[in-house]
């Protein structure tokens, strides 16, 4: 059984990057000065709003590890959590690593 949270994230995670598209062009309608006045405002308009949805925001996706599910201290390289890290490199799972002394 998959946990809430992660389906939680993934919610969040996929609304973001459908939104983040959006809003690059958006940004890109906004700054550009080849573009007719009447569209860069409109497109200024829209980039305001979608700005205060909280579903769009890039705070509220968390990263997770996928051993344990935890979302405290987790390595963006190997996407596991610090305990799980120190356990699989013990193991000998992950190479080039030992432990401080």
């Amino acid at each position: 059984m998959i946990n809430k949270r992660i389906i939680r994230d993934f919610r969040y995670r996929s609304k973001f990057y459908f939104a983040e598209s959006k809003n690059l062009c958006k940004k890109y309608f906004v700054k550009s000065y080849f573009i007719k006045p009447e569209i860069r405002i409109k497109s200024r308009t829209r980039l305001l709003k979608s700005f205060f949805k909280k579903q769009l925001s890039n705070s509220y996706i968390n990263n997770r590890c996928l051993i344990t599910n935890r979302s405290k201290i987790v390595s963006k390289k190997f996407k596991v959590s610090r305990i799980e890290f120190k356990r699989l490199v013990d193991l000998g799972f992950i190479k080039g690593y030992k432990r401080a002394s």
